[in-house]
């Protein structure tokens, strides 16, 4: 859309989508990016819905949707205790969100915060990695 160059793939079939350029490269699906760390980010079981990658000079990321058949709190606690038990240390200033289960832990080079929500009788796990 600016004018530059980019390699763009999209199976219509899975719904994966993959644009590169000489600046950086996104791609969205339904099954985690090749470039995901997941030695470094542990998630809880359960189904990938949507994971989303972002590499750019001086920004890079993931955000990651996961869905479980657990209560809302007991996802969240799941969750946030295989990141506490991976060396990430919890944040406490992270804002309360209404309606919304939230926390935040850290361990260089990574943030994740992570929100869960009731969901298709399940909850809904939300991980938004940045990386430093």
């Amino acid at each position: 859309a600016a004018g530059g160059e980019a390699d763009v793939d999209l199976d219509v079939d899975s719904g994966e989508l993959k644009v590169e350029t000489d600046e950086g490269s996104f791609s969205s699906g339904g099954s985690l990016p090749d470039d995901f760390p997941v030695d470094q980010v542990p998630l809880i079981d359960g189904d990938v819905i949507q994971a989303v990658s972002s590499q750019q000079a001086g920004a890079s990321g993931f955000v990651v949707l996961v869905m479980v058949d657990a209560g809302v709190e007991d996802a969240l606690a799941e969750a946030e205790q295989r990141l506490l038990d991976a060396g990430y240390e919890g944040d406490p200033e992270m804002a309360d969100i209404p309606g919304m289960s939230v926390v935040q832990v850290v361990r260089a080079p990574y943030t994740v915060v992570l929100s869960s929500y009731e969901a298709d009788g399940g909850s809904a796990i939300n991980y938004v990695i940045s990386v430093e």
